[in-house]
């Protein structure tokens, strides 16, 4: 079985398009996601189309509790704009 993982802009790349409230987006611009799922021997491929794929908020290691207000607000961004994401950090668990 393959999944599928929407990309905004280029595969690998965070998805943006909303307002980066706190850079979230900018360092590094890639997600590490994939590398999980390598990593696991799941396979994947990208899509375009976020209906038809999952659509991962990665938040690298954005403090939550320090952002705790922006993180919030980030992933009600996404919710409201796609409905259902995956939060992916990778460091904290949150």
């Amino acid at each position: 079985m393959t999944i599928k993982i929407f990309y905004n802009t280029l595969p690998g790349q965070k998805v943006n398009g909303l307002e980066n409230k706190f850079n979230l987006w900018e360092h590094p611009p890639y997600t590490s996601f994939p590398h999980i799922l390598n990593t696991l021997g799941i396979q994947y491929e990208w899509s375009d189309n976020p209906s038809d794929s999952l659509v991962v908020l990665d938040i690298g290691s954005t403090p939550y509790e320090t952002n705790k207000a922006e993180v919030e607000s980030v992933i009600e961004d996404y919710i409201s704009k796609f409905g259902k994401v995956i939060l992916f950090t990778s460091q904290e668990p949150i």
